[in-house]
C-alpha cells in the first residue's frame, strides 16, 4: 500500500506538465536507504503512465568500474529506438568520448519525442553511476532546451557526484528530500497491516523510527513493535536485516577510532554530548573519528563549536546499535549507566540486565512514586511495568505489574494496560489481582464481572485479607464501586458508596480528589446539588483537576453555567498539563456547558475532541455519554450527518453496555435529534426512555426540558401530555432548579393554548419569560419566544406573533441554529402570506391560517399538531370560517382557497 507523500506527488506532476509545456526539468529525489524513493517514483509513473514515454534505468554498484554501464542500459530499454546510436558499446566503450555518448542520448530523446507525450527518463540509485555514464547524461541534459524531457533522478543521501550537482542545482532543477512519514501516514501504513495503532502508538512509532517507512514497517509485521514501550528506553528497535547491513558496511569502512565514536553514541542515545561520548569510546580528541563518521553518513554534521553527535536517522543508530553483540552492548551500558545519573542512568542499567536484579527493580518503582508524585501517570506505569520485567518471580513482582496496570487505567490510557490484562489474569488470587481485573472489566464496559470482581475484592479487605495490596487499597475499590453504582443509577447504593470512596480515597493524595468527585457525583445525581457543591467548596478539600471537573459538572446542573464552563476548562488544561485527571469525561461535559450557553462551534470541537481522546485511549465505557454528548451541538446546528453518526454510536454503544445511565444518554442523543428536526412522533419514545430513567435524579442534569410532554402536546396527546408534565413540573419546583422550570412553564403555555384556555397559555409563557431572564440559555429562549409567538397567532394577534417569531429567528440565527430558525421562517411565511382584504370577506388571523392548511390538504389532526392546538379548537375555527365564506364542505373550502391564492381569505 502507498502511503503519505502527497505533497511530493504533486510536486513531480507540476514538473512533468512543465516539461510536457516544453521546459525540460531535471529532479533529483534523495534520501536514506529505505525511505521510499523509489515507491514515489513508483506512484508518480503509474499515475502518468498513459501519458508519457518512459525510459528507466538502475545504476548498479557493481558495474561503476565499466564504463557507459547505465547508458548501456538505458540504449536496452529504448529497444529498436536505439538502434544505430553508440554502436561501440557493444565492444569499445572504454575508447568512447563522453561526448560523443551524450550526443547520442540527445538524439535518441529527440526520437522519443515524436508524439506529443514528453518523455520521463528515471536513473535510480545515481550515486551508483560509473563516472562514463554520468558525463555523457550530464552533457545531454545541459543541450535539452525546449525539449518535452524530465529527468528523474533518485540517490541515498550523501555526497554526489559534482556533475549531478550543478546539473541539479545550476540548471534550475529541483531537489525533493524525502523525510520519514507522518504519525498519521504510519497509522494507515499500520492499517493496511492489520494492525489499529492508537494515535499515541504510532507518534511513539513515529519516534523510534523517525518515520522510516520499511523500518517501521518491520517492526510492524514482526511484532517487534509492542506500542508501549517494552524495550529499555536507552534500546532502539531492530531494523530490518537488508537495511541494517547498507549501514553496517558504511560503519566497518571506518577506522578505529570512529567505530568505537559511534558505538558510544548509538549507546547513550539518539544523540549524545561530545563529553559523554568521548568519555565512553575512550578517545582523548574525537575530531578526526567525528569527521570520519559525518563523511560516512553515519553521523550528523555537528554544529560549532561541537556540543552534540547525533545520528543521521534512527534507522542508522538502530543499525550501528544492534552490531555491537550482546556482550559488547552490557558492557557499554554498564559504562554509560556510571557516567550519567537518574532515569537514564537507571535505563542503561535495565539494557544491561539479563536476568532478575531486586536493586534495579525497587530503585524503577521508586523513580515511579516520584513521576506518579509529579503526575507522570504514564510514565510511571512504564516504570512500574520494567521493575516486574527484572524482579524475582513472586508476590511484589505480582504487584509492581498490577500497579502497573492500574496507574494506565487512572491515566486513562486503557489500551497500554490492555495489552497486560493476560498476564494479570494469570496471576494468582490475591484481593488486588481481583481489583484490577475488575477496573479493566469496568472500563472495557463489561460491568457486571467488574462488579463481581469489586465486590469480592472489597469483602477480602474488609476482612483483614489485603495480602501485599497497596495501603490503601479499599480507597481505590470504593473509587471504583462509586463510579459503578452510579453510571448504573443504582440509587440504594450511590452514596454510601460515594461516602465510602472520599473517607477512604483520603489516605491517598493520589486517589483522594477522586474521592471527592465519587461522593459529590452520587449526591448530584440524586437532587442534592447544592449540598455537594458546598461539600466540594468546604475547607481541606483538594483544588485538583477532579473536584474541578465535578464543582463544573455540578454548577452546570444547577444552572450556574458561567462557573461551570470556567470550572470544567480549568479542568481540562490541568489535565493536559500533566494534573492527574481520572474524570476523563470532563472535556465532555465542558462541550455540553457550551451548548447550553449557545456556544455551538466551541461545543462541537471540545465534543468530537472528547469522543477521539476516548477512542485514543481505549475507553470504552467513556463513548456512550460523549457520543451521546457529541450529538447535541450537530443536531442543533443542523449538522445531521454528524448528529445520527453520534448518535448511532452512542445507542450502539448502550446496546453494548446495557446500564441505565448509558441508556439514558443514547435517549437523550435521539431526542435532541429528532427535536431539531421537529419531528414529535420520534421525539416520544427516546424522551420516555430518559425520563424513565432519570425520573428521580436532578432535573437539571437533562438540558431539553420536558421533552416527552412537549412531544405529546404537539401530537395533539394532551391528556398524556398534562400527565407527563405535572411529574416534570413537581421534580422542578422540589429542587427549584429554575431551567427545569422554564423548559416546564413553555411546554404548560403551549398545552394550554392547544386546549383553548387562553389566559392559561398566556400566564404560563409570562412564567417562562421571567425565568428566561435570569438564565443564560439562548436556545431555550429563543424556543419560548416562537412558542409564544405561535400561540398569539392562533389568538388572532398578528402583530405581537409575528414580533416573538421575529425574536426567536433572530436568536436562532445568532446561534448558528439553523433548523429551527428554518421552522421559523417557514412560520414568518405563512404569516407574510395573509395579505390585506379580499373580496370583503374578513377571517382572524387563526381562522386564515386554519383555511390555508385545509387548502393544503392536511386532517383536523394535523392542523392541530401544526398549530399547536386542540382538534376541538380546529373544529370551532372551521365552524366560524364555513359561516364567513358561506361553504359548507372541506372540498369547497380548498377550491375556493386554491382559487384565490395563498393570500386568502385574509384577516380583519
Amino acid at each position: 500500500m502507498f502511503v503519505g507523500r502527497a505533497l511530493e506527488t504533486s510536486a513531480l506532476s507540476e514538473r512533468l506538465a512543465a516539461a510536457a509545456a516544453g521546459d525540460p526539468q531535471f529532479v533529483l529525489v534523495e534520501g536514506v536507504a529505505g525511505i521510499g524513493k523509489t515507491a514515489l517514483v513508483d506512484r508518480f509513473v503509474s499515475l502518468h503512465r498513459d501519458g508519457v514515454t518512459l525510459l528507466r534505468a538502475r545504476a548498479d554498484e557493481a558495474e561503476r568500474a565499466a564504463p557507459f554501464s547505465l547508458v548501456g542500459r538505458l540504449l536496452a530499454r529504448a529497444g529498436a529506438r536505439a538502434d544505430g546510436l553508440l554502436p561501440t558499446l557493444a565492444g569499445q566503450a572504454v575508447d568512447l568520448d563522453p561526448l560523443v555518448a551524450g550526443a547520442g542520448l540527445l538524439e535518441l530523446l529527440g526520437t522519443m519525442q515524436s508524439g506529443l507525450a514528453p518523455v520521463v527518463v528515471v536513473v535510480d540509485d545515481v550515486h551508483l553511476a560509473d563516472s562514463s555514464s554520468t558525463a555523457a547524461l550530464v552533457l545531454a541534459a545541459r543541450r535539452l532546451l525546449a525539449d518535452r524531457v524530465m529527468l528523474l533522478l533518485t540517490a541515498r543521501s550523501g555526497p554526489l557526484d559534482d556533475s549531478w550537482e550543478r546539473l541539479v542545482s545550476a540548471q534550475g532543477g529541483s531537489r525533493i528530500a524525502l523525510g520519514g512519514l507522518s504519525a498519521a501516514e504510519l497509522r494507515s501504513l499500520g492499517a493496511s497491516l492489520g494492525t489499529n495503532l492508537t494515535e499515541t502508538e504510532a507518534g511513539r512509532l513515529a519516534e523510534e523510527t523517525d518515520g522510516h517507512p520499511l523500518y517501521a514497517r518491520a517492526l510492524l509485521t514482526t511484532g517487534a513493535f509492542l506500542g508501549d514501550a517494552a524495550l529499555p528506553l536507552s534500546a532502539p528497535p531492530p531494523p530490518p536485516a537488508a537495511l541494517s547491513a547498507i549501514v553496517v558496511r558504511q560503519l566497518s569502512a571506518c577506522s578505529e577510532q570512529a567505530r568505537a565514536l559511534v558505538a558510544a553514541v548509538a549507546v547513550l542515545g539518539r544523540s549524545s554530548t561530545l563529553g559523554e561520548a568521548t568519555e565512553l569510546a575512550g578517545l582523548v580528541d574525537a575530531s578526526g573519528a567525528i569527521e570520519e563518521a559525518v563523511a560516512a553518513g553515519i553521523l550528523s554534521e555537528p554544529g560549532r563549536p561541537v556540543l552534540e553527535l547525533r545520528f543521521t536517522h534512527a534507522l542508522v543508530r538502530a543499525a550501528c546499535y544492534q552490531s555491537l553483540g550482546a556482550a559488547r552492548l552490557v558492557e557499554l551500558h554498564l559504562r554509560a549507566a556510571a557516567l550519567t545519573t537518574g532515569d537514564r542512568r537507571l535505563q542503561h542499567r535495565l539494557a544491561a540486565c539479563r536476568g532478575s536484579d531486586e536493586g534495579l527493580a525497587a530503585e524503577l518503582e521508586a523513580t515511579a512514586r516520584s513521576l506518579a508524585g509529579a503526575g507522570a501517570l504514564v510514565a510511571a506505569g512504564e516504570r512500574l511495568r520494567q521493575a516486574a520485567e527484572v524482579s524475582p518471580p513472586g508476590p511484589i513482582a505480582d504487584r509492581r505489574l498490577l500497579e502497573a496496570v492500574e496507574t494506565w487505567l487512572i491515566a486513562g490510557e486503557a489500551s497500554r494496560a490492555f495489552k497486560l490484562e493476560q498476564r494479570v489474569r494469570a496471576l494468582g488470587d490475591s484481593p488486588y489481582r481481583d481489583h484490577v481485573v475488575a477496573y479493566l472489566g469496568l472500563v472495557a464496559g463489561r460491568l457486571p464481572e467488574a462488579e463481581a470482581g469489586f465486590r469480592r475484592a472489597w469483602s477480602q479487605v474488609v476482612r483483614g485479607e489485603a495480602g501485599l495490596a497497596p495501603a490503601d487499597i479499599a480507597g481505590r475499590i470504593a473509587v471504583c464501586m462509586a463510579i459503578l453504582v452510579v453510571i448504573d443509577l443504582n440509587v440504594e447504593e450511590m452514596l454510601a458508596w460515594g461516602e465510602a470512596a472520599r473517607v477512604h480515597a483520603a489516605a491517598d493524595p493520589a486517589s483522594a480528589s477522586f474521592g471527592w468527585f465519587c461522593a459529590a457525583l452520587a449526591m448530584g445525581t440524586l437532587g442534592r446539588g447544592e449540598e455537594a457543591l458546598k461539600l466540594l467548596r468546604s475547607p481541606g478539600v483538594p483544588d485538583t483537576a477532579d473536584v474541578l471537573a465535578a464543582r463544573g459538572m455540578l454548577e452546570m446542573w444547577t444552572d450556574d453555567l458561567a462557573s461551570a464552563r470556567e470550572d470544567l476548562g480549568m479542568a481540562f488544561a490541568r489535565s493536559r498539563a500533566g494534573d492527574t485527571v481520572r474524570v476523563t469525561q470532563a472535556l465532555g461535559f465542558l462541550a455540553e456547558c457550551e451548548q447550553r450557553l449557545g456556544l455551538f462551534d466551541e461545543a462541537s470541537v471540545h465534543a468530537e475532541l472528547a469522543v477521539d481522546s476516548a477512542t485514543e485511549a481505549g475507553r470504552v465505557w467513556d463513548l456512550p455519554l460523549l457520543h451521546s454528548l457529541a450529538t447535541y451541538p450537530a443536531a442543533a446546528r443542523g449538522d445531521f450527518e454528524i448528529a445520527e453518526a453520534h448518535a448511532k454510536q452512542a445507542a450502539d454503544w448502550a446496546a453494548l453496555i446495557p446500564i441505565a445511565a448509558f441508556r439514558a444518554y443514547a435517549s437523550a442523543a435521539a431526542a435532541a435529534l429528532a427535536t431539531a428536526r421537529g419531528n414529535p412522533a420520534e421525539v416520544l419514545g427516546p424522551a420516555r426512555s430518559l425520563d424513565s430513567a432519570y425520573r428521580l435524579a436532578d432535573p437539571g442534569v437533562v438540558s431539553f426540558g420536558p421533552l416527552a410532554a412537549e412531544a405529546l402536546v404537539r401530537l395533539g396527546r394532551l391528556d398524556e401530555a398534562d400527565e407527563a408534565l405535572a411529574g416534570a413540573e413537581a421534580r422542578a419546583e422540589r429542587l427549584g432548579r429554575r431551567s427545569a422550570l422554564l423548559g416546564a412553564a413553555r411546554v404548560r403555555g403551549m398545552l394550554e393554548a392547544a386546549r383553548g384556555d387562553r389566559g392559561a397559555a398566556e400566564k404560563a409563557f409570562a412564567e417562562a419569560a421571567q425565568l428566561a431572564t435570569r438564565l443564560d440559555l439562548p436556545l431555550e429562549r429563543a424556543r419560548l419566544e416562537e412558542a409564544w409567538g405561535g400561540f398569539l397567532l392562533s389568538c388572532g394577534k398578528l402583530e405581537a406573533g409575528r414580533s416573538r417569531l421575529e425574536a426567536a429567528l433572530t436568536g436562532f440565527e445568532r446561534l448558528g441554529a439553523h433548523p429551527y430558525a428554518a421552522a421559523v421562517r417557514a412560520r414568518l411565511a405563512e404569516v407574510a402570506a395573509i395579505g390585506p382584504a379580499a373580496q370583503g370577506v374578513h377571517l382572524s388571523a387563526a381562522e386564515a391560517m386554519v383555511a390555508r392548511l385545509v387548502g393544503s390538504g392536511l386532517s383536523n389532526k394535523e392542523i392541530a399538531a401544526q398549530l399547536v392546538i386542540s382538534v376541538k379548537a380546529v373544529e370551532y375555527h372551521l365552524t366560524n370560517i364555513y359561516r364567513r365564506l358561506g361553504v359548507s364542505s372541506r372540498v369547497k373550502l380548498a377550491q375556493l382557497v386554491t382559487a384565490r391564492g395563498p393570500g386568502s381569505p385574509t384577516p380583519s
